[in-house]
């Protein structure tokens, strides 16, 4: 079994949100030492899912949760 580094799993992070017409953000917090991220709307800015860890963040996006 292959394992994503944090650069690839972002990189996935950031493209599926994009062709779901969303951005992927790091958010101004922490969660246990890790950085926080959030999925927003790219027209609105409207908060979709946010307090994420990494890997949740990797887990809802391909869930296909954030298919419009």
């Amino acid at each position: 079994m292959n394992t994503l580094t944090v650069a690839e799993t972002l990189k996935d992070c950031r493209a599926i949100a994009a062709k779901n017409g969303l951005t992927f953000k790091r958010e101004d917090f922490t969660i246990n030492g890790a950085p926080a991220y959030k999925f927003v709307t790219r027209a609105s800015g409207q908060l979709i899912r946010g307090s994420l860890t990494l890997g949740w963040a990797y887990e809802i996006a391909c869930s296909g949760e954030l298919e419009s």
